[in-house]
């Protein structure tokens, strides 16, 4: 039976704890912040459901059929064209 490590973290980083600075802890309290490269994106959208969902969630949302287009006969007429088109 294999069991799967997760690593959990956040970017709060604190780094003067327990230096003997005399001061609060908090103080030298920040956040960091690490891009993601597209590979890492790609995996998480595949391997996690909370990032699926995060993504997947707006985008059904914005392609709902109650929305109304807001642009004239030609231009409604080409853009339900393109997404026929494009399904």
């Amino acid at each position: 039976m294999t069991t799967a490590l997760a690593r959990i973290g956040d970017t709060l980083t604190n780094l003067v704890a327990h230096l003997a600075t005399g001061k609060s802890k908090a103080a030298a309290d920040r956040f960091g912040f690490r891009t993601l490269d597209d590979a890492e994106l790609e995996a998480m959208y595949r391997g996690d459901w909370v990032a699926r969902k995060a993504v997947d969630i707006p985008v059904t949302d914005m392609l709902r059929p109650w929305r109304s287009w807001q642009a004239s006969a030609d231009q409604i007429t080409a853009m339900e064209a393109a997404e026929k088109r494009h399904d």
